[in-house]
């Protein structure tokens, strides 16, 4: 916990490497109810000739023996490292230390988790084990033992391949584990407890045969199918799309109840928030198989990208995890509807990275410098990261793509690399420079992209003007234009696309300004640019309203198609529009309702507002009251102006089907939108079918929505009932408890911040469990604006007094909940005041963290541009 000394920022520009190198640790730990003993064996070599000392890296640590060579040796120890001033060039490091996983609260290192123990050690958690040089350029590999009782920990894993296994004195047992290939510290794991386990196999390509595991709670091994089946798909779609085969004989997985993150890549050895893999019809929703299906591919995917090649320090960290979710988006994609993944991709972006990029944690995908690693976990190394990704393969082509990739592999196997050497591979296997694109790996910020067109009908030629810019920030007062690669299409009248006499339908907009100019364009077209999201940006193109209906109705681009509804949609909530439902929108709604050709999932996309999060990207101030109303007054004109129509097509889609994917998800996902519309109008009829669908629905989608419409009723004692009745029945299962707290945490009703207050000293809220703190406390303050940013400015210092008892024994959850905070500048003066004092308040709290610390002293420099 930081105290009153200021924290040290890294840089990237002060790498070096390291000055001593582990090529091989074996770790023998006994794990008993209140502690665990860890003995090391490092073998270290100097790396290079020099006198330096041998630094290790050590928190929380109750060191007992030491040794060098078997020799006692002279050490410095203090609170978070240990230093031997004197060594040989090459030796062997005998080191035993004692740590308290049952206190750890902090979910960092060892520690447990309903009597599991279990590991999560990346960024820095592997020194909360034992004491080791902490970074990701020090390749080991590791042998390592486990010893625990065998009545209450049956269960041992650790990475690699089970070479040894056999039963001790005092009804102890042991395991002993060898992962072959080198790893950095932090895809360290270990697992011991009594756990049930889902078991299959997979043949790779090659013909190796895989036995795969995954372990869960006992009684919870049903709720794994589904996992293992994303699993297996992800190692065939890995093997076709990039020709990377799995390198082991066994693979695993185990789920635990306190998680801080989504799961781990572990070499082999998986470990994962339950929320990602425990699911069932009965208990999960459509969108919870889905996260399984994302989250599953994605730690598999990291086998290749992120453990074979990792990187060579944290700064690259979008090397892995910006790679790694480009390959998660196409496998979804792949698995399910490509355009309904693209918006909901985008979606995610715009709703948490484009705030990100606009406020005082702005950062290059590469940050350049932080004083805690764990901040830089953000939407904007993740999911910006990913579209440098996408822009690469849509620059390169998909052959030259997978050229690039193949090359990386083969180049770096085995190595801890950086983000240049990626890019580096993909030039040199496509012989396309791509100098100027790495700009995008070092440049914060979203850029703005301004588009004015012209037509002369006597010349029958059209031009579009292009401008970008990128809005200065605090650390890059000065932007440079980057490379965006925007798709485009040029339609007529009937919606079909014009023939562009050669010109490729990818233009690279690489200076600050651009022209484009057509030839032998008979009609005036409509324009379709940046088609599929083909660029992160912001696209400001003043086009005819009906130019925007005209493109919402007939562009063949699914992206496109749903984006100018939203600008149609948007434009009309900006009128403050509270009577009836303007033509141009009902004209568009109904051509969509109507069209039979379109995918009920895609239909239901297309009919969904802009969230006020996302209305308010372009404010200064950002206007809450006036977004909120705006919103609602559509959803209510919507739903009163199509309420037979929505009814139609309910009935004709209230199924109690149970097909997991495909068309009946889809089903369900339009079918419950309708019924959402309809309960906005709060007429008996539609209230009486979300409480049949509550009650009487035997899927957890159905039922969920039927309950997220009543928490927003004015009938008071109904809403009540209902979700009384909903957490007496589901009350044992924890992660549908979280959804119940959920929809309150979102409810539009006067009470909400109210409600969410008194839930948090309910049965079924746990401050110490991350998943609940995100269920309750982040849902509220990240998506409900009207009750969080309330002018009486209780929401802040409601979500402020959580940030400073959680940080108290867990920094990540807290700093995940600051963030909506952070923001204040974007906000009216009244709002801006109270936020600043919340985080003052934060910032003068005792034991404050040096991750809230960083987050909260950058967003209150006054001198942020």
């Amino acid at each position: 916990m930081y105290s009153a000394e200021k924290p040290k920022t890294k840089y990237l520009k002060d790498y070096s490497v390291p000055r001593f190198l582990i090529p091989k640790i074996d770790l023998n730990i006994e794990l008993y109810e209140e502690h665990a003993i860890v003995h090391s064996h490092l073998s270290i070599v100097r790396n290079g000739a020099h006198a330096e000392p041998l630094i290790l890296d050590g928190e929380g640590l109750t060191l007992l023996s030491i040794s060098l060579n078997g020799e006692k040796v002279e050490h410095i120890q203090n609170e978070d490292s240990l230093m031997i001033q004197k060594t040989p060039d090459a030796f062997d490091l005998y080191i035993a230390t004692k740590i308290y996983p049952r206190k750890n609260l902090e979910l960092k290192g060892l520690y447990q988790s309903n009597e599991i123990f279990c590991t999560q050690c990346e960024a820095e958690g592997f020194r909360n084990i034992t004491y080791f040089i902490d970074r990701p350029d020090i390749l080991s590999t590791y042998t390592v033992r486990i010893e625990a009782d065998h009545k209450k920990y049956p269960v041992l894993l650790s990475n690699g391949n089970l070479i040894e296994a056999k039963s001790l004195e005092n009804n102890r047992h042991e395991a002993v584990w060898n992962d072959p290939f080198p790893k950095p510290c932090y895809l360290f794991a270990l697992v011991a407890g009594d756990l049930d386990c889902h078991s299959d196999s997979f043949k790779t390509m090659s013909g190796r045969h895989v036995d795969l595991h995954i372990y869960a709670e006992r009684g919870q091994a049903s709720k794994c199918v589904y996992a293992m089946d994303c699993l297996k798909r992800s190692m065939k779609w890995d093997e076709e799309q990039y020709g990377c085969e799995y390198d082991l004989s066994i693979f695993n997985i185990v789920a635990v109840s306190d998680f801080n993150m989504g799961a781990m890549e572990n070499k082999s050895l998986n470990i994962f928030n339950s929320k990602y893999i425990l699911v069932d019809p009965a208990t999960a929703t459509d969108d919870d198989y889905k996260g399984v299906e994302i989250v599953v591919s994605h730690e598999y995917f990291h086998n290749w990208t992120g453990n074979r090649i990792t990187c060579r320090d944290w700064f690259q960290l979008s090397l892995k995890e910006g790679l790694t979710v480009y390959r998660d988006h196409c496998f979804t994609a792949d698995m399910n509807s490509h355009g309904v993944e693209r918006i909901q991709q985008v979606k995610t972006l715009r709703q948490a990275q484009f705030p990100e990029d606009a406020g005082p944690m702005s950062h290059p995908i590469r940050p350049d410098h932080y004083i805690q690693i764990d901040n830089f976990y953000t939407p904007t190394v993740y999911e910006k990261g990913s579209e440098v990704i996408r822009m690469m393969n849509t620059i390169l082509g998909p052959e030259k793509y997978r050229m690039g990739t193949d090359l990386y592999f083969r180049r770096h196997d085995g190595q801890a690399v950086t983000c240049d050497d990626f890019v580096s591979a993909m030039q040199d296997a496509s012989g396309i420079n791509l100098d100027h694109f790495r700009k995008w790996y070092s440049q914060s910020g979203t850029p703005e992209v301004t588009v004015t067109e012209s037509y002369d009908p006597s010349a029958r030629t059209y031009q579009l003007h292009l401008r970008q810019y990128t809005k200065p920030s605090q650390t890059q007062p000065q932007k440079e234009p980057l490379t965006l690669p925007m798709s485009f299409a040029l339609l007529d009248k009937k919606g079909k696309e014009m023939s562009l006499s050669g010109q490729p339908s990818v233009f690279l907009f690489e200076t600050e300004q651009a022209q484009l100019k057509f030839e032998n364009i008979s009609e005036k077209p409509k324009a379709s640019l940046f088609r599929g999201f083909s660029a992160p940006i912001k696209l400001r193109f003043d086009q005819s309203l009906e130019d925007v209906a005209f493109l919402a109705a007939h562009d063949q681009d699914d992206f496109n198609r749903w984006e100018n509804g939203q600008r149609l949609m948007t434009h009309v909530m900006m009128e403050s529009m509270k009577g009836p439902l303007q033509p141009l929108l009902a004209e568009t709604i109904d051509s969509i309702l109507m069209d039979t050709k379109i995918d009920p999932a895609m239909k239901k996309e297309l009919l969904s507002l802009p969230s006020e999060t996302v209305l308010g990207l372009d404010q200064q101030p950002i206007k809450v009251d006036e977004n909120h109303e705006a919103r609602q007054a559509l959803r209510r004109s919507i739903a009163h102006h199509f309420y037979d129509t929505f009814m139609e097509i309910y009935q004709g889609l209230n199924r109690h089907l149970d097909q997991l994917e495909g068309i009946e998800r889809s089903r369900r996902a339009l079918k419950n939108m309708c019924l959402s519309f309809m309960a906005m109008t709060e007429k008996s009829e539609a209230i009486d079918l979300c409480v049949k669908q509550v009650r009487t629905h035997p899927l957890m989608t159905d039922i969920i929505g039927g309950l997220a419409p009543i928490a927003d009723v004015s009938d008071t004692a109904l809403r009540d009932e209902i979700f009384d009745e909903f957490y007496t029945k589901w009350q044992s299962n924890p992660l549908v408890v979280n959804k119940w707290l959920s929809l309150q945490a979102l409810s539009n009703r006067s009470d909400a911040f109210a409600t969410v207050k008194k839930l948090t000293e309910h049965q079924g809220f746990d401050a110490k469990n991350p998943n609940k703190v995100y269920a309750l406390l982040l849902m509220f303050a990240a998506n409900n604006h009207a009750h969080f940013h309330h002018v009486s400015g209780e929401g802040y210092n409601f979500v402020a007094d959580q940030i400073i008892a959680i940080n108290q024994f867990n920094p990540h959850p807290a700093v995940r909940l600051v963030s909506p905070l952070i923001r204040w500048r974007q906000y009216d003066d009244v709002r801006s005041a109270h936020m600043c004092r919340a985080l003052e308040r934060i910032l003068t709290s005792q034991n404050l963290s040096k991750e809230l610390y960083e987050i909260v002293s950058k967003s209150l420099e006054r001198d942020v541009v």
